[in-house]
């Protein structure tokens, strides 16, 4: 599968980062994207910071320089710590894992959903990087893409639809 697919992106972030935040993290990535318009599948973090209106209302926002891989809006996966603490990634950090109970939030979110969303392992396409106190990482399925149903190993799903043009 190609990224043109559509890539998973995942988010990490301490309690109290601002919308603004989440945004600058986003910017970053498309400034970044080698590829041109960044095409996005889904977006994934863990449970706690999915709960955040601060990270919901900047990946609505954002989502609009964004070409959806799906239609009807932006599926926001997450998962408990327990099971992002499954997923192997290349770069742990020790301090996150004591923080939060699991070495990576960002870059395991985004493998952990990429796999679930195709039929075969996920690969890493933007390693994790932090701006503005927020984390993300990028992967992208490598089999055949498929929906996300609502529940699966504990995961919940929250539709993201964007906000209407300015």
């Amino acid at each position: 599968m190609s990224d043109l697919a559509g890539i998973v992106v995942g988010l990490g972030a301490s309690s109290g980062v601002t919308a603004a935040a989440f945004a600058e993290a986003l910017s970053r990535l498309d400034r970044e994207w080698p590829t041109g318009p960044v095409v996005v599948r889904a977006v994934a973090t863990i449970d706690r910071v999915a709960r955040s209106a601060e990270l919901r209302a900047a990946v609505r926002e954002h989502s609009r320089d964004w070409v959806l891989a799906v239609t009807g809006g932006l599926p926001l996966l997450c998962y408990p710590a327990e099971e992002l603490a499954r997923v192997s990634v290349a770069n742990p950090s020790d301090s996150v894992s004591a923080r939060v109970g699991t070495p990576s939030v960002a870059e395991a979110s985004c493998l952990r959903a990429a796999a679930e969303l195709g039929d075969g392992p996920a690969r890493l396409v933007v390693r994790k990087f932090v701006a503005s106190g927020v984390t993300l990482a990028a992967a992208v399925a490598t089999g055949t893409p498929g929906l996300p149903e609502s529940t699966t190993s504990g995961r919940g799903v929250y539709l993201l639809r964007p906000y209407r043009s300015r």
